[in-house]
């Protein structure tokens, strides 16, 4: 293991170690490390010229450009994706604008220094770059779909199938290098079977589905993440396996903010998952699948191969599923929820500790998505209403509120929560949800996108490093 993927690997360690000890509230952004300069060709001196801040401050003002160079009912904003301290959006015209942190490439637009983008944080001597508002990311004009799941890079789909990436990667370049890069321009990646169906991106790992629904993945593999059988670190994408029988034909695959296992959902409605169990993530009420050991701390148990999720007698209509750092909730074609695994914050719903097995979050109707944080997770309902539950340090529930009554006690520090779903402040006719680590963000029918949460590296996009309890307009769109 290369020393840059074991200073991811220490990260994740610091991850595990808050699930094991009952919590995965994460630790600010500007803990992610990774500072230093890039490992690649891609920010040389080919970078564009610093672009103009948006007009827009989220006011509701007239709308412009914002800098990123697109006019016109084309730009209107399609769907959008969050990653660990920035967030990304996909235009109807393909392009793709990102904001936020950019210590290792997350913006894509080829610059490593943004007007404005000094985020580095009192207790770090090497500067680290963000910015508060969007960028183009660079090569993509013709982008379908995007894979960005609150990791340190993000990762896109384009109109023939392919895979391009940008940010602090695992994955190889298409030339075959096996080196950690951190790409400042988007990349193609190979292998993982040209055209390629759905893609996410997380923490260290990255796994994407084929157009025969099969599922590689590829990265640190300590926990089993990967699913192909054993713990060793995989380059180039490798098929993930089923514990027993064939795996069938997946349509969704799934991960989340620093998380060390996956989820898959099947053409028959069977949700797997795969890795790290330690807060029973995998949802199938076992706890003696495997042992891995990551960063020399006490093993814990885990699959290297994908378990069925032992779901609920006669639970039909799975729509889909969503996989934050320690749990995983899905949602059915009926609007219920249910989720498992890590509840120290309230973030599987109940009271409970933690939930072995999918269990129904009261007080949800007609939901339509599910999106899953570090500690927290949202839901969009059929009429286009937000509602969170779970850890609220940074104000990630968004309804303004920050004593909810009920305090939680994730890792080692009391902090408020809800354990039941509350509604987020001032939004209303949402079509997409996003959540990373510890803010959210939410597209309305307008075109609009708004988020909450923390804002540490301007990943707000309102133009502060201030955490918002309300949902701000990120400015420049």
């Amino acid at each position: 293991m290369t020393r840059r993927l074991a200073r991811l690997a220490a990260a994740l360690f610091l991850a595990s170690s808050l699930h094991a000890c009952g919590g995965d509230d994460p630790p600010r952004a500007s803990d992610a490390g990774a500072g230093d300069g890039p490992t690649s060709d891609s920010a040389g001196s080919d970078a564009p010229p610093p672009q103009d801040a948006g007009t827009d401050g989220g006011d509701g003002g007239e709308r412009t450009d914002g800098g990123t160079g697109c006019v016109g009912e084309r730009c209107r904003i399609v769907e959008i994706a969050a990653g660990w301290a920035f967030a990304c959006a996909r235009r109807e015209n393909g392009q793709i604008v990102c904001w936020g942190a950019n210590a290792n490439g997350e913006l894509g637009d080829g610059r490593m220094r943004h007007p404005g983008g000094d985020c580095t944080p009192a207790e770090e001597p090497t500067p680290q770059d963000c910015s508060a508002d969007p960028v183009t990311v660079r090569e993509i004009t013709d982008a379908r779909a995007l894979g960005t799941r609150g990791g340190l890079s993000s990762c896109a789909i384009r109109m023939d199938g392919s895979v391009w990436c940008w940010g602090l990667s695992t994955l190889p370049p298409s030339t075959g290098s096996d080196t950690l890069v951190k790409r400042f321009v988007p990349e193609r990646v190979m292998g993982f079977g040209d055209p390629v169906r759905d893609i996410a991106d997380a923490w260290t790992h990255q796994c994407a589905i084929g157009m025969d629904g099969s599922v590689r993945c590829a990265g640190n593999n300590d926990s089993g993440e990967i699913g192909n059988g054993d713990t060793m670190e995989v380059r180039m994408p490798a098929r993930v396996l089923a514990a027993s029988a064939e795996l069938g034909a997946m349509r969704d695959v799934e991960l989340g903010p620093f998380s060390d296992f996956s989820c898959a959902l099947s053409d028959r409605d069977e949700v797997y998952c795969w890795g790290n169990n330690d807060a029973f993530q995998l949802g199938d009420g076992r706890n003696d699948h495997f042992s891995c050991t990551t960063g020399g701390v006490t093993p814990h148990d885990c699959s290297p191969r994908a378990v069925p999720v032992d779901l609920p007698d006669g639970l039909t209509g799975i729509a889909g599923i969503a996989v934050g750092s320690a749990h995983a909730c899905l949602w059915t074609t009926g609007g219920a929820v249910h989720c498992w695994g890590n509840n120290a914050s309230g973030q599987s719903g109940g009271e409970a500790p933690l939930h072995s097995r999918p269990q129904p979050v009261a007080g949800l109707v007609d939901v339509v998505e599910v999106a899953a944080g570090g500690g927290f997770s949202c839901a969009r309902t059929r009429g286009g209403t937000v509602w969170c539950w779970g850890g609220n340090l940074y104000g990630q529930l968004g309804d303004g509120r920050t004593d909810h009554g009920t305090t939680c006690n994730p890792g080692m520090r009391v902090i408020d929560c809800s354990r039941t779903p509350v509604q987020v402040a001032d939004l209303d006719g949402v079509v997409d949800l996003a959540a990373g680590p510890a803010f959210a963000c939410a597209l309305r029918n307008d075109g609009s996108v708004w988020c909450w949460g923390d804002n540490d590296r301007k990943q707000l996009g309102d133009g502060t490093r201030e955490p918002r309890a309300r949902p701000v307009r990120v400015r420049g769109l």
